[in-house]
């Protein structure tokens, strides 16, 4: 079991072997271990243990970025505790929205201390699966059912500021809580994925507002001691090989069968067609469902890191892991090795935050290291800019820094699972239906993501270089999510879809679920579909199916556009669907009114459906569809009240961007 030890040190209790696995240089007590399992009677008292002297975090995730920026404010409260010397010292919780039933999760936060409430928007407004019972409940509640004090966070994005959707699951519970007898400590945080530092220059100013309040104290600006780890690694007895891979919590593996391109020869946006086997998985999917994928490090960066620790490290080395937060499920599997942990779990490859930098600063051996450190996270230092900042984390990674402060920074290595962030799944719209796909398959339309960063390196994305670089066979962790975009459940109902570039993907789906449909005897309405590319010639996708699909009375029309291929015609402008929908309103009217000829009349029942980026581009379609109408046959009032009602008062009008 402790071969590595008596390799390095001689014998497996050593001083350094400590060292180099945990740190124990400060004397706060141990909690006693509490098993990872599902909820038992024994893990249910612990749950309804006194939580007075508690600040409760309570995060609703879809794709697992809220739970990450929960682990961010527990560590940064722990941070501020260690400083204030409060006393008694209070406990900091993570739960789950979902974690237990509504009712004794708010009984729990009506005792605690405070409560802050993370949580992310998903869809067109909505709140994640983990959060959303909590929310229901709270609908149903009085107004004094929560005594509790609270703050909330959200995680959004400002790309879908238009119709009130950015953070818009985060103000809705902040505004219900308050409803309800909740005391507000302060104003909802409000995150953004498209500032510079993603979701945490907002929740810094959020955490800085906070803290003072929560606790009724400041805080001294220096500290000694690294808080508590998060988890607890232990060595476990044996070792395996390169391919032990136990599924990571909550997933499934499932097998890709085949890659296929679908672009040009030698084009410089790679895009292939992903399909897996769901054989003996258990999994099944409907028709405009998410496929979760848990992408996998390169092994170069894992071997750098492991190298840092080497020779007490080792890749096949067994470790277990538990949280040391009894309240808290662990993303990692109970034992797992080394390299797995490095390999599948920790996001080395990501940009690194200011709060990396603050715990690696308490690591630092030597005062250039410190100075070095605290430039990078402290936002006051005069001594550097943000976009010094911006550059740095811009053209470096956590391996990249861990690699820059290893000599005389380098943190125990149980405290990178506290420090670097957990790889989140990628939310892919599965463009198959398993109606039409072959049995127990899955396909995935996927195009690589690759820019240039600052220094003009290139970087590839994490997840399109682990799908791309993936031999058939590759075992690939996965969740099914409900999808955004679901198909009328009267296949009459007309449709008319809008997919730019990979947007297309859920509507290979519904094309697929419609064919099924048709050949099993059932009658289709119309349906409309235009796509926007970049080239005819490179990356028209699925370009010999639609004539098929319209043979077979499944697809109405087909309308493409392709962006970069008038630009001579177009002043240099590029070309969009809007720009199409203008040149040919008629057949923009016809996709959204048609005759009944049951009922003899005109009507307008249509679902529409736009799949691609936000970048207020549905909001541009939709007025173009306007356009459209105000130019043949309709006054513009007329126009503009019948896309008010699509969009906005029978919801017709669906949204999935990216």
């Amino acid at each position: 079991v402790f071969s590595l030890f008596f390799v390095l040190l001689e014998k497996p209790l050593s001083h350094l072997s400590h060292q180099l696995l945990h740190t124990s240089y400060y004397p706060r007590p141990r909690k006693p271990p509490i098993a990872l399992k599902a909820p038992t009677q024994a893990v249910a008292t612990v749950m309804d243990s006194d939580s007075s002297n508690s600040v409760c975090i309570v995060f609703g995730t879809q794709s697992g970025t809220a739970a990450q920026a929960a682990k961010e404010i527990k560590v940064e409260l722990l941070h501020f505790i260690g400083r204030s010397k409060a006393q008694p010292e209070p406990e900091v919780r993570i739960v789950a929205g979902n974690a237990m039933s509504p009712e004794r999760l708010l009984s729990m936060l009506n005792g605690a201390l405070a409560t802050i409430f993370v949580t992310s928007t998903f869809g067109e407004g909505e709140f994640p699966e983990t959060m959303l019972k909590l929310y229901e409940y709270l609908e149903s509640c009085g107004d004094q059912d929560f005594s509790g004090r609270f703050a909330v966070f959200g995680l959004g994005s400002s790309m879908y500021a238009a119709g009130d959707q950015f953070n818009q699951a985060a103000r809705m519970l902040d505004k219900r809580l308050g409803e309800i007898g909740g005391s507000r400590i302060i104003e909802v945080g409000l995150g953004d994925d498209q500032a510079a530092e993603l979701y945490r220059g907002e929740l810094d100013k959020f955490m800085e507002k906070l803290e003072p309040k929560l606790f009724g104290q400041s805080a001294g600006a220096s500290f000694i001691d690294p808080p508590e780890p998060l988890y607890r690694i232990s060595l476990a007895a044996g070792s395996h090989g390169r391919h032990f891979r136990p599924v990571p919590p909550n997933y499934h593996f499932v097998t890709l069968q085949l890659a296929k391109s679908m672009v040009s020869e030698g084009y410089h946006r790679p895009a292939s067609m992903f399909s897996f086997s769901l054989a003996n998985t258990g999994l099944k999917y409907d028709v405009g469902d998410h496929l979760a994928v848990l992408p996998r490090n390169p092994e170069i960066a894992v071997n750098k890191i492991l190298a840092l620790y080497a020779p007490a490290i080792e890749k096949t080395q067994l470790l277990s892991v538990e949280a040391v937060d009894h309240f808290s499920t662990s993303p990692f599997p109970s034992t797992l090795t080394a390299g797995e942990m490095l390999e599948q779990y920790l996001d080395l490859c990501a940009r690194p935050s200011r709060g990396f930098f603050k715990q690696l600063y308490l690591f630092a051996t030597t005062a250039e290291s410190r100075a070095k450190l605290r430039v990078l996270f402290d936002r006051e230092n005069p001594n550097v800019s943000q976009d010094a900042f911006e550059l740095y984390t811009g053209t470096h990674t956590y391996v990249d820094v861990l690699c820059d402060f290893a000599k005389d920074s380098l943190p125990p290595f149980e405290y990178l699972l506290s420090m670097i962030p957990t790889i989140c799944p990628r939310l892919y719209s599965i463009a198959s239906s398993p109606l039409g796909a072959a049995e127990d398959q899955l396909d995935l339309l996927v195009v690589s993501n690759k820019w240039k960063d600052a220094a003009k390196q290139e970087r590839v994305g994490l997840a399109t270089q682990y799908l791309f670089g993936a031999e058939v066979g590759e075992r690939v962790a996965v969740q099914i999510k409900t999808g955004i975009l679901q198909p009328p459940a009267n296949p009459e109902t007309p449709v008319l879809m809008f997919g730019l570039g990979t947007g297309v993907a859920p509507f290979r789906g519904f094309l697929q679920h419609r064919q099924a449909l048709k050949r099993n005897g059932a009658k289709l309405g119309p349906a409309t579909l235009y796509v926007g590319f970049r080239h005819e010639m490179n990356d028209y996708y699925l370009q010999h199916n639609y004539q098929t699909w319209i043979e077979e009375g499944v697809l109405t029309a087909v309308r493409p556009v392709f962006s970069h291929d008038s630009l001579k015609e177009w002043g240099g402008k590029l070309y969009f669907i809007s720009d199409l929908i203008a040149e040919h309103p008629e057949d923009m009217f016809n996709a959204l009114i048609h005759h009944d000829e049951a009922e003899g009349k005109h009507k307008s029942d249509v679902h529409v459906y736009y799949c691609g980026p936000a970048m207020g581009i549905p909001e541009t379609i939709q007025t173009a569809m306007e356009g459209a109408l105000a130019s043949t046959g309709m006054t513009q009032e007329q126009a503009h009240l019948f896309m008010e009602r699509l969009v906005h008062v029978e919801d017709r009008f669906h949204t999935e961007c990216f």
